[in-house]
């Protein structure tokens, strides 16, 4: 098994937030993953902080369905969450500025 799917991650970790909430819209298993990635990724830097788990979940569910090219929106993955639309597009910002994702990869589903 892989280490993101550790099974010492707290059920409100976005690890474990990302791949539900996706299930949830019924995205693809490979979004899931993805979005598990990057939560991870994120955990792993430090990047959480005090931010709230469903808000870096959602942002990094986000950021997987542009980088697979799926179509989910900021609002659909904001209700899932529990959240509003505009913390999960602050988080988007933040993590992909700090995870150094180019913008390049992001704007398949803008164009």
């Amino acid at each position: 098994t892989s280490k993101i799917y550790d099974t010492k991650q707290s059920k409100t970790s976005p690890v474990v937030l990302a791949p539900r909430f996706a299930s949830a819209l019924q995205l693809p298993a490979r979004v899931q993953h993805k979005a598990a990635q990057i939560a991870w990724r994120a955990r792993k830097r430090g990047l959480l902080g005090k931010k709230k788990p469903a808000s870096v979940a959602a942002a990094a569910l986000y950021i997987a369905c542009l980088l697979e090219g799926t179509p989910c929106t900021q609002l659909q993955i904001a209700r899932v969450a529990g959240i509003t639309q505009t913390t999960v597009k602050i988080r988007y910002r933040d993590l992909v500025k700090k995870l150094k994702i180019p913008k390049y990869a992001l704007n398949r589903l803008k164009s």
